[in-house]
């Protein structure tokens, strides 16, 4: 079982997807392990996703930050492959030590 993954949902989010899943990589998540959940943009942010190598699941229509991050959960199986799941907004940028923290509390 892997230890972590990432799940990020994200609506219309191209302005800063990129920035957030660069500093998550940077913080120690592996690209194969960050999900981010595209809720039907009407950007590039999915292209985005799959540019910077990281697994891109499209909600269309769009069903909300609850129901995608319930759909990757499902889709992806995440419960039988982590033992934790993190998940972060698409706007968010974490401190490089975030992962590492995070880890030490569990």
């Amino acid at each position: 079982m892997n230890n972590f993954c990432v799940v990020v949902p994200a609506h219309n989010e191209s302005v800063m997807i990129e920035s957030t899943l660069r500093q998550l990589i940077a913080a120690g998540a592996h690209p194969e392990d960050i999900y981010l959940v595209d809720d039907c943009s009407q950007d590039n942010t999915g292209d985005i996703g799959r540019s910077v190598g990281v697994n891109v699941l499209r909600n269309d229509p769009n069903i909300g930050k609850a129901l995608g991050i319930r759909r990757a959960v499902n889709t992806y199986r995440l419960t039988e492959t982590y033992e934790f799941i993190a998940l972060m907004d698409a706007e968010t940028l974490v401190d490089l030590t975030y992962f590492t923290e995070m880890l030490k509390g569990f």
